[in-house]
């Protein structure tokens, strides 16, 4: 933990924007100028911008308010820059307006990606944020594996630079995962890290890898999404909206009891995967999970009690959901690992380090799975 403490950490900061670095068509990196060289944040703090502030947004901001019937409220970024680091940075990722499918249009970010320019002044609120590294991390590992997709490897780009000057004895393996090569934030960045730090070419086999799955994973949804078969699925689910297959509205009595048996089914699965530690047995639980979950949701407008019954069975899809992202990983890991040992120029040292790491988070998943159960 920080010595520092919350209320001496968050405050506001007048802030001059030093420059705009273009990661990605989407997304953009805003270096501020402080005026002070000694910031108290932790890398993996995130700060907020009000949005209430900027006289181009006032009338879609007073719109926006309108239509939802509150406030807007500040939005949250996540800083890439370090403490160790003379400037203070965010990276920031246009959010999209999808018709038919995003509530409301974005109302920030799109400014701050596509109309920021140098010498721009602006009010920041800062910092806090739980997802930073512990001060006793040399003492809990010697390797830490960043595991990220889109925008979500900012923090952890702000905690590997301060991990790099800080901590110099930890080894750090950064899998990261986006539509395209040219979607990667930081990928510049990330290229120049010092070669003694990479054994082998790791991450080209990783990335060269996960390419050919996705490119032949896009060819089958691709061709899915074309089909008749989707296009009346589209349309079935479409006339529910306003005529929905019911001969009368279902009865509490009647939600409870499909909602029970959700439940139950569940239950049984959950026990008979923990006392055999099946992988296969603990993925069907997990879907078991879901559906009870998503039972108990269904009666909440009419049941409150179902409220705790629905987060007991998300705990249980979370937990179960990361065990089975360890078992994916790790067959995924071994197999290119033995590629790699049989490739001139290549081993599997690396990949061996990180597929043990896989089984153990597996393996702590499993243990909070009976821990849950009781």
């Amino acid at each position: 933990m920080n010595d520092v403490s919350d209320t001496r950490r968050i405050k506001e900061l007048e802030v001059m924007v030093a420059d705009v670095i273009v990661e990605t068509p989407d997304t953009s990196t805003l270096v501020f100028f402080t005026g002070n060289d000694r910031l108290e944040y932790r890398a993996g703090h995130f700060l907020t911008i009000d949005p209430h502030q900027f006289e181009a947004l006032e009338r879609f901001t007073a719109f926006l308010e309108d239509l939802k019937g509150k406030r807007e409220l500040p939005r949250a970024y996540s800083m890439c820059s370090a403490p160790h680091e003379r400037y203070l940075a965010v990276t920031v990722k246009e959010e999209q307006y999808v018709s038919g499918s995003t509530k409301y249009p974005p109302l920030l970010s799109p400014m701050l990606v596509k109309r920021t320019v140098r010498g721009m002044r602006l009010t920041v609120t800062g910092f806090t944020g739980p997802y930073t590294l512990p001060d006793d991390i040399e003492s809990q590992t010697d390797h830490i594996v960043h595991i990220c997709a889109g925008s979500g490897s900012v923090p952890n780009f702000s905690m590997l630079k301060f991990a790099l000057k800080h901590h110099p004895r930890l080894r750090h393996t950064f899998i990261y995962s986006n539509k395209t090569w040219d979607d990667v934030i930081f990928r510049d960045a990330l290229t120049e890290l010092p070669p003694e730090l990479v054994l082998g070419p790791v991450a080209n086999r990783i990335n060269n890898d996960l390419q050919s799955y996705q490119l032949r994973a896009r060819k089958d949804v691709t061709e899915a999404m074309d089909s008749q078969r989707y296009l009346t699925l589209l349309a079935t689910l479409q006339s529910w909206r306003t005529d929905p297959p019911l001969n009368e509205p279902p009865s509490l009595k009647a939600l409870t009891k499909r909602a029970r048996r959700a439940e139950r089914k569940a239950d049984r699965r959950l026990a008979e995967a923990v006392e055999t530690g099946d992988d296969a047995l603990l993925h069907r639980a997990r879907k078991a999970a879901k559906r009870a979950r998503y039972a108990a949701e269904l009666r909440l407008p009419v049941d409150k009690r179902a409220k705790a019954t629905a987060k007991r069975y998300k705990q249980f899809q979370r937990v179960l959901g990361d065990h089975q992202d360890g078992v994916v990983a790790s067959s995924t890991l071994r197999r290119l690992a033995l590629s790699a040992g049989t490739t001139p120029g290549e081993n599997g040292f690396t990949f061996g380090v990180l597929y043990e790491r896989e089984q153990r988070a597996a393996e702590t998943a499993r243990t909070r799975v009976r821990e849950l159960l009781g």
